[in-house]
């Protein structure tokens, strides 16, 4: 169902002086601007919030009305979403404290895209179910020479919002706990997925057509050592419902993998070490590519690769030297077409 829309904002009900306490704070130690300027930005990433500003921000968290009832959490979540989403200290305040609508990180936009050599036409998106960032799925028919292949791109929630977001959302499937809230809105976006991706590759004689279907799930299947070469890193579990979503669909999902009993999918988000931006416990497979109804689908993959993961950006601090562009190293393959 649609959930209801919300009536209040989402600081309703949450001392003033709490939320001047947690702006003032951002506003003196984590600004672009000089300190105490409202138009000012956060100038580094959000372990400024922690380090700096973690006791205001949490008493934020911790409100409560006069009655005793808990209030703050949503106010909480709204600041910080739009604080770490490069918006003004003063137009997070206000937003939180005036604005009823669900907030959403950087005013809702979003950053998938679909680049092609070849022409994209019949193309189309769908808005899934989330919580304080926009996720969506794109869709587009690539014309090849002699045929066109269905191609989706999809960007799924991470669960790994939970210890820093305390969930206030709509769709955590009626769990009081947010790790598992975070987790189960994931698992239903992408059941959202499957259910449109098997409506948009039917053709009018019910028979479905052959898709690519790439994107970062944010979730990840666990692999065993005796499925890898010797050295080679192994991705660990992470919200494993999700992927099995897919392979749990009326119609066949296969991974695309290179065929051959030594292939280990490579961690796209690598532990520090490798990528200095994560952290030591890092090591999964976020962006497993899938081929749909398509022939042959265990050997049409002919191999796989990664890029994007040289040292091109210049770090200080702790992370001193250079690191890659993201987090998330890009995933490639090559695949024969159907026929």
């Amino acid at each position: 169902m649609t959930p209801p829309a919300p009536t209040k904002p989402p600081c309703d009900g949450v001392s003033s002086d709490l939320i001047n306490a947690a702006i003032g704070c951002v506003e003196q130690n984590c600004s672009n601007q000089p300190p105490g300027d409202p138009t000012g930005q956060l100038n580094q990433s959000t372990t400024c919030l922690e380090e700096s500003c973690a006791a205001p921000i949490i008493s934020v968290q911790g409100a409560t009305d006069p009655s005793g009832n808990p209030v703050g959490v949503a106010c909480y979540d709204c600041l910080v979403v739009n604080i770490a989403s490069a918006e003004s200290f003063g137009a997070t305040q206000s937003t939180c404290t005036t604005n009823a609508q669900a907030p959403l990180g950087f005013g809702g936009n979003e950053n998938s895209l679909i680049l092609s050599r070849y022409p994209l036409v019949n193309t189309d998106v769908l808005i899934l179910p989330s919580t304080f960032y926009r996720r969506s799925v794109l869709y587009a028919q690539v014309q090849l020479e002699d045929q066109t292949v269905d191609f989706y791109c999809g960007f799924l929630m991470t669960t790994e919002n939970a210890s820093a977001l305390p969930y206030v959302g709509n769709y955590g499937g009626g769990s009081t706990d947010s790790q598992t809230e975070w987790d189960n809105e994931q698992t239903y976006e992408a059941q959202q997925f499957v259910t449109w991706q098997g409506q948009k590759s039917k053709n009018a004689d019910g028979s479905q057509r052959p898709s690519i279907v790439v994107g970062d799930w944010h979730s990840s299947l666990k692999v065993t050592t005796g499925m890898a070469p010797s050295g080679a890193f192994l991705p660990n579990e992470l919200n494993a419902p999700t992927m099995n979503t897919f392979s749990s669909a009326n119609w066949t999902f296969a991974l695309a993998t290179p065929p051959g009993s030594t292939w280990l999918p490579q961690c796209n988000d690598c532990p520090l070490g490798e990528n200095p931006y994560n952290g030591s416990a890092d090591q999964y497979f976020f962006s497993q590519p899938m081929l749909v109804n398509w022939p042959q689908a265990q050997t049409a993959t002919t191999d796989e690769s990664l890029f994007f993961t040289d040292g091109v950006v210049s770090l200080t601090g702790v992370d001193a030297g250079t690191g890659p562009l993201s987090p998330y190293y890009g995933v490639n393959i090559r695949v024969i077409r159907p026929k």
